[in-house]
């Protein structure tokens, strides 16, 4: 027999909660009307691509050559649809636009791939969320100056539509970084360095295979990784991404599966932008730092390979403290090195930043000496022009301080002259 008071203890619990689902539905609702005042959906918005790859219909027969086959098969479907749907204007896809490759010209937004006749390395190079490989173009030039082989897949879903965002899982990706590797694997041999770069949502996937390449020996391993602004961790508005889309699916609240609906006018990046490409990256990260932090507890890191991060205390999309705190607080002592750049501390935009913003390297940085070999924080100094860098030992809290210009070229030769049997 259940207690008086227990009842009504259940009984208020149950209005409760009650209340807080009919308010949650009520604020989605609200939501979903008011994104009917954005603007119209044009064809690239709700253009569906067949032929585009997914993780749970391939096997491991499927090759690389497989994928550029289909990704031929996506552009010839994507070119035939909107010239059936031909909108006048000359922003991207429109029928007067003059933006993106020409005839003849390499097109940035597919696939692209070198290989010298030596390679003395490999590097999979990994766009982010809404970019294509246009977006890793001078990065792919640098290491091909080096002599290694080049492979930058065009992960699905992007480099076509915006719409190609709509149904797309983070699987999908994963699936494609497999593949290109094994690809990468066969061309420059066994006994040839591999690096994976990573941009942003790219660099999540990069740690997401070295990963798991440490407990399958089916997947080639990399020898290092090199991460720019890895989305190890989001805003916290990216795990409503999962919720804003739930009246999607009503025609009349069809604007709702979509945060922004904007003018298509970058060539190789999306402007418009659905709340699944959003939650695919919530939810990449969030299985990723799981997994960090599962196998730091069990000794797993210790094989993994050194990482060289570069990435900005301030950030719009990606969390800097998670790639402090949930990443390389957690490696091992295996040579990595984390690149902090400061806010541009110009007496012309001083005033402009919040007192926090000012210090936020320091927050970030912390009194605590990490385990990567070098943590490097780099800034604009208020009477200097040039960047200062800050670096600290990981055995010491004692740091030194020198005033120079980074080079993004000669930090990205650092990672290729560390190479196995590759000199300077």
């Amino acid at each position: 027999m259940v207690l008086p008071w227990l009842r009504r203890l259940l009984r208020r619990a149950a209005w409760v909660i009650l209340f807080a689902v009919l308010a949650g539905l009520g604020l989605l609702l609200a939501r979903a009307f008011e994104a009917r005042g954005k603007p119209d959906l044009m064809p690239w918005h709700r253009i569906v691509l067949a032929h585009e790859v997914h993780a749970d219909a391939l096997d491991a027969r499927f090759t690389w050559a497989d994928y550029l086959a289909r990704e031929r098969q996506v552009f010839d479907d994507l070119h035939a649809q909107l010239a059936t749907a031909a909108v006048a204007g000359e922003f991207r896809y429109e029928k007067d636009s003059r933006l993106g490759a020409r005839a003849g010209a390499r097109d940035w937004n597919r696939s692209f791939e070198s290989t010298p006749a030596q390679p003395r390395g490999g590097v999979l190079l990994l766009h982010g969320l809404t970019d294509s490989p246009y977006s890793v173009r001078t990065l792919a030039a640098t290491y091909e100056r080096a002599g290694f082989a080049v492979i930058a897949p065009r992960l699905p879903g992007h480099g076509t539509v915006p719409a190609g965002l709509l149904d797309v899982r983070w699987q999908d990706w994963r699936a494609v970084v497999r593949i290109a590797m094994r690809e990468l694997r066969a061309r420059v041999g066994a006994d040839k360095p591999i690096h994976i770069l990573g941009y942003s949502n790219g660099g999540a996937l990069a740690l997401d295979y070295a990963l798991d390449a440490l407990d399958d020996a089916r997947l080639p391993a990399p020898q290092r990784l090199v991460l720019v602004s890895p989305m190890i961790g989001l805003r916290a508005f990216a795990s409503l991404s999962r919720w804003l889309p739930l009246f999607g699916g009503f025609a009349y609240f069809e604007k709702s599966r979509w945060i922004d609906i904007l003018p298509e006018f970058n060539p190789y990046k999306y402007n418009s932008f659905p709340a699944n490409g959003a939650l695919q990256s919530y939810l990449l990260a969030a299985t990723l730092r799981a997994r960090i932090a599962a196998l730091a507890a069990s000794g797993g890191l210790a094989r993994l390979p050194p990482v060289l991060a570069f990435q900005s205390v301030l950030d719009s999309t990606v969390s800097s403290a998670d790639v402090v705190h949930a990443l390389f607080d957690r490696l091992p002592a295996n040579g990595s090195e984390l690149v902090l750049f400061d806010i541009n501390r110009a007496n012309l935009l001083a005033p402009m930043f919040r007192s926090a913003a000012a210090g936020q390297i320091d927050v970030l940085h912390g009194a605590a000496p990490r385990r990567c070999s070098r943590c490097s924080c780099c800034w604009f100094a208020p009477d200097c022009v040039a960047a200062r860098a800050h670096s600290i030992s990981p055995r010491s809290s004692r740091s030194r301080c020198s005033a120079r210009s980074p080079s993004r070229s000669s930090a990205m030769a650092s990672p290729i002259r560390r190479s196995r049997g590759i000199s300077s």
